[in-house]
């Protein structure tokens, strides 16, 4: 049975001068048309991979725009993956990377300029012109520390830690995003983030996380506040526990908005806890925040990264073909029950909820695999496309279950359930 501890959050309301920032509009964006004149919009592009047109931003007014009548878009998000690109580990010493502060700056990443002062000033205290460039920041909102929070240009880090770690959590969440926007943002459509930063509270110790459940795992709960990432860092760690596995799952809910308002709806008491995709959220965040590594501030993603170990395979597939005790209140009927499962089973105290988690991620890993087909021989169809495509509906139309997923699949999901079996044995092997 769940035991719930419960946790009392301020609910945020952080927008785009909630740190501080003037009221400059945010019109960092350009769009160029294809008439005889060139013309500029400047605005923010908050949907540029929809087929047709795009979506923008001015003014507090959102417009669509005939993607046949644009030319070229210079985005933001354009400028941060080639400012991240050039941050590289190699950058050494203060006067370099005070150079990566300027062109942050120049490029209007104000917060990440700021963010990599406070850099400069980590390798040398007594250097005057990133002071005087934070300053300057800070004078028109960017840069600032209050209360614990800090903010980068997606992010916001609410903490006790010490603000280095702060800035490096930023920074790799940062890169964690551009990764993201470069490889799976345009397979399913998703918006940019350019009002309200995503949350991450981070506790100094496990014991300090503000608890979901007795067991202390680090979770996102999109019901509080804008929604907020609740984790900790282990004494000695490189960064908090979960950290890309939750930056996942808030960047689902923030750029696939459901129009069911899972998890946002407040008449519906606390839908933390009533999650319909669960299983997607912590197989897709761990798929891809178990690739994604290295020191602290220059997280990338690492390749040949191994996604679970043998044993964690060994226990799916004991669970899988039944030999896996579960609890006289848990059977395993086949995919059709994974599909299901609440979030709340991934938080109780029961002999199957370590099965839950495995069985998530395996599961997620096995439709990605490239080699995971469906279909008769003659029509066999890769599996990965169908899992996006399920990861638009659940999270942007609020569409999940069983019933769904089979209407992506083509075929009722029981047809993977000896192909997911044999997968995980040759994984355990």
């Amino acid at each position: 049975m769940l035991r719930l501890i419960q946790v009392f959050t301020a609910a945020l309301t952080i927008g785009a001068s909630a740190l501080g920032h003037d009221e400059t509009p945010d019109l960092r964006d350009r769009v160029v048309f294809k008439d005889s004149d060139r013309d500029v919009l400047q605005c923010r592009v908050i949907e540029p991979f929809g087929e047709d047109e795009i979506t923008v931003v001015r003014d507090g007014k959102k417009d669509t725009i005939p993607r046949k009548q644009v030319a070229e878009m210079d985005l933001v998000n354009d400028r941060l993956i080639a400012w991240l690109a050039r941050r590289d580990p190699r950058v050494d010493g203060a006067e370099a990377n005070f150079v990566l502060a300027k062109d942050a700056e120049q490029a209007g990443l104000y917060e990440m300029a700021a963010l990599q002062a406070m850099f400069v000033e980590r390798l040398d205290p007594k250097h005057q012109e990133a002071k005087a460039l934070l300053k300057r920041l800070q004078a028109k909102g960017y840069g600032l520390v209050r209360r614990g929070q800090i903010r980068s240009e997606h992010f916001l880090v609410r903490t006790e830690l010490p603000l280095d770690y702060a800035v490096d959590v930023l920074l790799d969440l940062e890169r964690f995003y551009v990764h993201w926007w470069q490889t799976w943002a345009p397979k399913i459509r998703a918006r940019e983030i350019v009002a309200e930063p995503m949350v991450f509270d981070i506790a100094v110790s496990q014991k300090k996380l503000a608890p979901l459940s007795s067991d202390r795992i680090p979770y996102y709960d999109p019901g509080s506040g804008n929604g907020t990432s609740f984790t900790y860092l282990e004494r000695g760690a490189d960064r908090p526990e979960r950290l890309f596995e939750l930056a996942t799952e808030q960047i689902l809910y923030e750029q696939l908005p459901t129009k069911a308002g899972m998890g946002r709806d407040p008449r519906r008491g606390r839908q933390i806890l009533h999650r319909k995709a669960a299983w997607l959220e912590i197989g897709f965040g761990h798929y891809l925040g178990s690739r994604f590594g290295g020191p602290a501030g220059y997280a990338s993603a690492q390749a040949g990264t191994p996604l679970l170990t043998k044993r964690s395979y060994r226990g799916v597939y004991s669970g899988v073909t039944g030999r896996l005790d579960l609890g006289i209140t848990e059977r395993w009927d086949g995919l059709e029950d994974l599909i299901g499962w609440q979030f709340s089973q991934f938080h109780d105290q029961t002999k199957a909820h370590e099965f839950r988690w495995e069985a998530s991620k395996a599961f997620v890993e096995f439709l990605l695999d490239p080699s995971t087909q469906v279909g008769p021989k003659s029509k066999q169809r890769p599996t990965a496309p169908i899992l996006v495509e399920y990861l638009r509906r659940a999270f942007r139309e609020a569409h999940t279950g069983s019933s769904n997923f089979d209407e992506c699949l083509g075929y009722p999901i029981e047809a993977l359930d000896r192909s997911f079996s044999n997968w995980t044995r040759g994984r355990a092997q």
